[in-house]
């Protein structure tokens, strides 16, 4: 049990962004900038949040990955949802802002998510089924096995005789 004096910091001074799916259609992103990182920000303008579609590359646009998603952050915001996604598809995101002339500069990169399918596998395996009788092989034990316990009487009388 934690102390009285225990506490969980507001900010662990990171820089990091995480991913996580929630179902099928919804990820959630959520992330942290360190304060020397926010004062370095500071000036430059909202700051954006993307989510990428990726088909085999990384999170960046030209390794593959779609933008398909765009949000202007309210200030403070440190979470966002994405919704309505397609599911069986993988994802990441970037935090960033944009300077001149309107060129978009990440800041943070998320890990790589892949939403699950939306129902059921359709997928039949190719493989073979095999049976098994656990119970082959198995010899049948004629006395019970009883283990007799230090400290009873009876083991006392084995070990002393």
């Amino acid at each position: 049990m934690l102390g009285e004096n225990a506490f969980l910091p507001d900010s662990y001074q990171e820089n990091t962004m995480v991913l996580l799916v929630q179902n099928p259609a919804i990820i959630f992103a959520y992330w942290e900038l360190s304060k020397g990182q926010r004062q370095a920000l500071a000036g430059h303008g909202d700051l954006y949040l993307r989510l990428y579609e990726l088909n085999g590359g990384d999170c960046r646009p030209h390794n593959g990955g779609k933008m398909r998603r765009e949000i202007n952050l309210p200030p403070f915001t440190q979470n966002w949802y994405f919704t309505s996604l397609t599911p069986a598809r993988s994802y990441c995101s970037e935090l960033g802002y944009y300077g001149a002339p309107r060129h978009f500069y990440p800041i943070l990169r998320s890990n790589r998510v892949e939403t699950p399918p939306d129902g059921p596998s359709t997928a039949i395996s190719g493989g073979r089924t095999v049976s098994v009788d656990v119970a082959a092989g198995v010899k049948p034990v004629r006395e019970p096995v009883v283990e007799e316990l230090p400290g009873s009487s009876e083991f006392y009388r084995r070990n002393t005789a």
